[in-house]
């Protein structure tokens, strides 16, 4: 993990701009909880799929927040603009699913496996999905 005032500094970041964005309550947690998840908040992960960053955005979603979310992403690595891009994507994500059961789950397993992957109407069934998504849904909702 980030440590220290670091680690505070990226916590600060995300809890400043979750609300212009759109998050708030719970779903303000969510996001804190997947950038924790996913990187641990170092600005400079990497994964071996070499998805960067905070929030580890691949570089196919990257292209898909600047294009389509009014993102403003030229380094992923770069800490403003991985925040934004990765709250940005994940409030469309959240947003799709809306008036689905299990919200949180499935915007979640989107974000992870692919949107392509998760139904809006079809009940989603932890158990079939693959095994790292289903690590990042029990690490982001701290089951």
């Amino acid at each position: 993990d980030l440590e220290g005032k670091g680690r505070n500094i990226i916590i600060n970041k995300i809890n400043i701009l979750s609300p212009v964005i759109g998050f708030s309550g719970d779903s303000s947690d969510l996001v804190v909880n997947l950038a924790r998840c996913e990187s641990r908040y170092k600005p400079y992960a990497r994964s071996y799929v070499a998805a960067k960053g905070i929030y580890q955005l691949m570089p196919t979603t990257v292209d898909d927040i600047n294009d389509r979310l009014d993102g403003n992403i030229s380094d992923a690595y770069n800490p403003d603009e991985n925040i934004d891009g990765g709250l940005k994507y994940f409030k469309w994500l959240f947003d799709y699913y809306k008036d689905s059961d299990s919200r949180d789950k499935k915007a979640i397993a989107a974000w992870n496996w692919g949107i392509g992957h998760v139904s809006t109407s079809s009940p989603m069934v932890i158990a079939n999905l693959p095994e790292e998504t289903q690590g990042l849904i029990s690490c982001v909702l701290g089951n």
